[in-house]
């Protein structure tokens, strides 16, 4: 059903920005300064993690900013795209770089997760293993015809128990990305 589809993809938005919040309110964890570009800093956020003594960090941050790491380009005449969503192509007169096509959505071979939950500007490096997300195991769509039976109105919640805990804050960077 449509409505439930619906409700239980607004509980999966509900617990993203949880996880975030829950991030930014941990104490503890490690931040990064904006260095001289998005993928310089990024980088920068990935080794305070594996000094942490996490090898395979992921990356969260907002679409735009992954838009504005996808479109960096290089600092000579050319202008090419340096993100690795991008391909060089030769063609008179020298080489472009075109996005071309769907590309893995990697930063210096992280994983990186699209959240709009994340703001803008701020994006959080972490281990895998740094937060741990407690669930239930389900999400209960329920209904209840019976409080708007005379205005013909049909009542739906969507609801499970989450609890996100930071179980190695050290292992997570703050980093400033503009």
């Amino acid at each position: 059903m449509w409505v439930a589809d619906e409700l239980t993809g607004d509980v999966d938005r509900a617990i993203e920005a949880l996880i975030v919040s829950t991030l930014a309110a941990t104490s503890g964890v490690q931040t990064q300064a904006f260095s001289s570009d998005i993928a310089e800093t990024i980088r920068k956020s990935i080794t305070k993690t594996q000094i942490a003594g996490s090898s395979d960090p992921i990356v969260v941050m907002h679409p735009s900013d992954y838009e504005a790491l996808c479109l960096l380009r290089s600092a000579g005449t050319e202008k090419t795209f340096i993100a690795t969503s991008a391909v060089t192509q030769a063609v008179p007169g020298g080489a472009v770089s075109l996005p071309v096509g769907a590309s893995a959505q990697l930063s210096w071979g992280a994983p990186i997760c699209l959240s709009v939950a994340a703001t803008a500007g701020t994006a959080w490096v972490l281990a895998r293993d740094a937060l741990q997300l407690f669930v239930d195991g389900a999400v209960l769509v329920d209904w209840s015809e019976a409080a708007g039976f005379t205005r013909n109105e049909v009542t739906g919640r969507a609801e499970t128990r989450v609890l996100p805990a930071v179980l190695r804050p050290f292992s997570c960077v703050k980093t400033t990305l503009a």
